[in-house]
């Protein structure tokens, strides 16, 4: 069983010709507390919303738990 928590693969969101994110790859294990930080426009919103589904992703990949999700 693996302590990843949380893990994104090539994670990418684009707004018509704007690349908001592109090719995220992120993991957070077990008792990890982890900032996200960066300038204005870097892309953390944006992140964070297709981490917890508010917004669909471009293409790239999500596990939860060890499942893929969508």
């Amino acid at each position: 069983m693996s302590d990843i928590v949380l893990k994104t693969e090539n994670l990418t969101k684009r707004y018509g010709g704007v690349h908001a994110l592109e090719g995220a790859n992120f993991e957070l294990r077990k008792g990890e507390h982890v900032a996200i930080m960066g300038d204005n426009g870097a892309g953390k919103s944006t992140f964070v919303r297709q981490i917890t589904a508010v917004e669909q992703r471009t293409s790239g990949k999500i596990w939860f738990d060890g499942k893929e999700v969508n």
